[in-house]
């Protein structure tokens, strides 16, 4: 017998006809690489006898048992912050969040782009605002020019050009008195 076919027969052995096994166990004899094939398929054979035969129980189960449940946590409760932050991660809540947000850039982009009103007072000098918050610098420059234009003409109003009087003066000085030069 050739050792290919006595090794697969090793493993079939306690299947093997009468006659089969005389002729498998007197190739062992010969052939010592089957021989040690043989011993150790009847040791693992008779190790899985041995673990399938032997209950096996925990050694202290309640202890085995109490230890896992110990290591079971209780789920917590989470906090407030931690549920606000579970909604704000959910897409939709982002979605919405970003949509808000650019409304809100776009709004306060736009209320900086529009020229805000200045006033000023005649009684004043050019200078004085009463909002101070100058966002257009050309519509200042131009209200500036027209309040020197104002007071040019309201002391232009007192000269007369053919003779300087008494009354002239007084008419400048009152005027100077209300506008007051930069």
């Amino acid at each position: 017998m050739k050792c290919e076919k006595a090794v697969i027969q090793i493993h079939l052995l306690n299947e093997l006809t009468e006659s089969e096994r005389n002729e498998v166990l007197h190739h062992v004899k010969t052939c010592h690489a089957c021989q040690s094939k043989l011993e150790s398929v009847e040791q693992l054979t008779m190790l899985i006898t041995t673990a399938a035969t032997t209950p096996h129980a925990p050694v202290n189960s309640v202890a085995l048992t109490n230890r896992i449940m110990a290591s079971i946590k209780e789920p917590q409760q989470p906090t407030w912050f931690e549920r606000l932050i579970s909604i704000a991660e959910a897409k939709p809540v982002k979605w919405s969040m970003a949509v808000v947000s650019l409304i809100l850039m776009a709004i306060l982009t736009l209320e900086e782009l529009r020229p805000t009103e200045v006033s000023f007072t005649k009684a004043t000098p050019a200078t004085t605002v009463h909002r101070f918050s100058i966002l257009n610098v050309k519509t200042f420059r131009d209200e500036l020019k027209r309040h020197k234009a104002d007071y040019q003409s309201s002391l232009k109003a007192c000269q007369d050009p053919f003779a300087i009087t008494q009354y002239n003066i007084t008419c400048l000085r009152e005027k100077l008195s209300k506008y007051k030069t930069l």
